[in-house]
């Protein structure tokens, strides 16, 4: 890898790890909140953390799936001029 395909890289993992907290604020702006009171109301201070663990569990989530995503989009390219490469390296020993 190149330090010029790095800047590439880490901005497709920035992207992809951005749009999946979106969908995660998203989430807890429309459903959790709602949940956090009704379980509250029935089960107390214990259903209000559960809820939170799960915003939380839905956080690293996020974090660990646009990392994934981001690592795997960027290295697509980067293995294809690998193997091209690599195919001309050993064609031109021949």
């Amino acid at each position: 890898m190149t330090w010029s395909a790095l800047p590439r890289r880490l901005f497709i993992a920035g992207v992809a790890t951005a749009v999946c907290c979106t969908g995660l604020g998203v989430y807890i702006a429309c459903l959790a909140s709602s949940s956090l009171v009704s379980n509250e109301a029935s089960y107390g201070a214990f259903g209000a953390v559960m809820t939170l663990i799960t915003a939380e569990i839905g956080l690293g989530v996020a974090l660990q799936l646009g990392a994934v995503i981001g690592a795997t989009i960027g290295r697509g390219k980067d293995q294809a001029t690998a193997v091209r490469a690599d195919a001309l390296a050993r064609s031109s020993s021949e």
